[in-house]
Formats: C-alpha cells, structure tokens, sequence
C-alpha cells in the first residue's frame, strides 16, 4: 500500500497527469521513486472492478525485471482510499540527458548508442506485453545518466499513461523520430536526409510509417540507411554489453513469460455514473469531514498545492523560502538576498551562492559551465559579497538520499542584478 510501505520525502515533480516523489522503501530503507498518476486527469477518479484488476496484472508481469537502461519497477498497485494507480521503481541519482545536451551535443555515434537502447528495451517490454510500442519516456528531462557506483549509462522510465490506453497514439512509434530530433538539434526544424550520417533519412522514413511499422521493421531500416554502425554488439561505456536488437537481452530472456497469456489492450476508461467527478467528489468531501484528514488531502491532491504561474508572475522569493521555490520546479522564479559566493563549485559549475538560512539548505543560482565568459566574469566583479542581489532563472531540484534543496538553471550573465 502507498501510504504504509513508502514514506513520501518529498515532490520531485508534478503536472496534470501526476506526481513523482522521492520516497523511502520502509522495508529496505532504500530510496526510489513513486509515481501517482491521474488516469482521468487531476479533477478525475482512480481506476475500480475489472480495470483494477487488468492494471494488477499488468504491474505484475512488469516488477522484477532487468536491463542496464531500465530503471527497474519494484511494485505498483492503487491507492485503496481512492484507487489512483501508483508505481514504485528505482530511484537513479545523476543528470538528465536534457542536461547533458546543455553541456555537449550528441554525435551521430551517440545518437545510434542512445537509439539502441532505447529500441532494445522497447522490443523486450513488447514481447512481454504482447504489443509494440515504446513502453518508455523518452522525454530528453526523463532519461537519466546513472552517475551511482555501477555506472549504467543512460536509463529510462516504464510509461504507465500508456498502459492504461490514456495515450492515443500509445502503440505509435513517433516517440523514437522525436527523440532523435532532439538529440540532434533538429527539433521543430526540417531535418536533411543526410544529417547524421543517415539518421535524417530514418527520421523521415519513420514519421511517415510511425502508426504502422513494428519496432524490428524501425531497427532493420535504421540499420540499412546507417550502414552497419548500429548493428555492432559492443560494450557500452557503462561496461554492460548490449545484444542484437531483434532478440531479447539474456537479463530478461530468462525471466519472462510468453507474450501471448496478457494479450495487450487499452484499459476501459469509461466511468460509470457512479464514479463521476461529482460524485467522487461529494464523497471526498464526506470522507474529508468524518476524518479531519488534511495531510490525507495534501497527498493525494498535491497538484493543488502547486504554485501556479499566475502566483508567480512577478514574486520575488527571499532566498531562505526554499519551500515555496520548490513548488515552482520547472519554472523561472526570481529569489533575492545577501550574496555569500559566486564561484565554481565541485563540480565545475559557476554558483551563486547565499548568505545562511535557518530553513535548511539555502537555493542556489548556477551557470551550467565550466569556463564562465568574460561578461560573466565582469558580472561577478560588479557585485560585492554582502551585497543585497537577485536571481532569475528555472527552479530545478537536487535531490540526494540525504538532502536537498532548489537550484536556479542562470541563463546568462544578466541574471544576476544587484538591488538598489
């Protein structure tokens, strides 16, 4: 059960289809990652009856599986109370691809390399599903470089959304010419056919049969319009050997079962009249007022917590409101105080550091690189330490087992502006 086994941390993340926490496994002490998500939207019910039971079955042929790239589901089921599906899966501490993609565009190498994983892991979720899809995020912000002891390489999340047929064009392929954009800078933009040594001519070959092609057919063209760079069994940097992609990786081959006793189909989402929001919805409110439960509201409604970009639009957060800045991840806050530091960290990034707080560890401004240019230079040299100062940038999250705090992704110098 959600509320006894995993003791929520803290939101890592939240939008209009669901929450992700950072959560402690109370029976392992280990941390991972929850996700509780909104099949009918953030005003809508859980799921009930048969399709209770169709997304049971589904989580259970899906925990306890293994690949270097899969960040592993350890349990699922739905909330009890008012049957909101959830997942429990590994929790990978290290950089987004998004962020690395900051740093270092990818080469055509990389791009095959992040393809074959992709594709591998797809195909081995399909032959236990029963269907073809890409059973993966593959949103560049999801796709997370694993810096722990084993050094996975890239890793990716199962997408629950599509087991439930919520996704329209869920069994489409689309998702993996999307990626490739992004990986190579052509996002929104035309892309030759002979960009990327091939990959141009794939990208548009798969937009054109996304609805229709199977995830082998995708592989054998990728391969034939590359030439046989992705079609090498080598060992990754990670130091985990990948395998041919038409075949499933011997970490799951051995473990799964054939993919024709689940036959794959989109859950029933229609709601009976008894399940309406507005019935639901009376019914919380009873349910609310027997109990007095305001941290039971808080967690299973923590979208209306969020702050909204009305609430923003103009704030200026002090740099001790870590809380509140926190809720605005993923968008651009301003946060002013006494500067304490404007340097590089251990990492290499130039920070913009605050004078102490009492809430806990104080946000952070920083400049995602290494070598600051001479107008940033000259920006750190027109503010003095002590000096009252304000930042503007993205709220981003680090996140570790033992701490966290906001951070401010400063998109240029001029993000920084001393107060008068």
């Amino acid at each position: 059960m959600l509320s006894y086994r995993f003791e929520i941390q803290d939101i890592v993340a939240q939008d209009s289809s669901g929450v992700t926490y950072l959560a402690c496994d109370a029976d392992t002490g280990s941390p991972l990652a929850v996700q509780r998500f909104f099949p009918f939207g953030a005003d809508g019910g859980g799921l009930f009856d048969e399709q209770l039971s169709e997304y049971a079955a589904i989580v259970d042929r899906l925990v306890g599986l293994q690949h270097p790239g899969l960040r592993a589901l350890l349990s699922g089921g739905c909330d009890p109370v008012d049957g909101m599906p959830f997942v429990a899966s590994e929790w990978i501490e290290g950089e987004s691809l998004a962020e690395l993609l900051q740093l270092q565009p990818y080469t055509s190498a990389d791009v095959l390399d992040v393809l074959e994983r992709v594709l591998e892991i797809s195909q081995a979720l399909s032959d236990v599903l029963g269907t073809d899809a890409v059973w993966v995020e593959t949103a560049t912000e999801l796709i997370i470089d694993d810096a722990g002891e084993n050094r996975r390489g890239l890793t990716f999340e199962l997408a629950p959304m599509k087991w439930l047929g919520h996704q329209d064009s869920r069994h489409s392929l689309l998702p993996l010419a999307e990626l490739t954009e992004d990986l190579l800078g052509w996002r929104r933009n035309h892309m030759p056919n002979q960009a990327g040594q091939g990959l141009g001519a794939w990208v548009k070959w798969l937009r054109a049969n996304a609805d229709a092609t199977t995830l082998r057919q995708a592989r054998a063209h990728l391969v034939r319009l590359t030439g046989e760079t992705v079609a090498r069994n080598t060992v990754s940097a990670a130091g985990h050997s990948r395998w041919p992609l038409g075949t499933t990786p011997p970490a799951l081959r051995d473990e799964l079962s054939p993919p024709n006793e689940l036959p794959m189909h989109p859950l029933s989402l229609k709601k009976p009249f008894f399940k309406q929001p507005w019935v639901l919805l009376t019914a919380l409110v009873l349910l609310v007022g027997l109990a007095g439960a305001g941290a039971w509201w808080q967690l299973r409604h923590p979208v209306a917590h969020a702050a909204s970009n009305a609430a923003l639009a103009g704030k200026v957060f002090a740099s001790g409101e870590t809380q509140l800045i926190m809720q605005a991840v993923s968008r651009e806050v301003t946060v002013e105080g006494l500067l304490a530091k404007i340097g590089p960290g251990p990492d290499g990034f130039w920070y913009v550091d605050f004078q102490g707080s009492t809430l806990g560890r104080e946000v952070q401004g920083y400049f995602k690189t290494a070598k600051p240019s001479d107008e940033l230079s000259a920006q750190a040299l027109s503010v003095s330490i002590g000096q009252r100062i304000r930042i503007t940038g993205r709220v981003e999250m680090k996140i570790t087992p033992k701490e966290k705090w906001p951070l401010l992704l400063l998109k240029n110098p001029q993000a920084i502006q001393p107060v008068k």
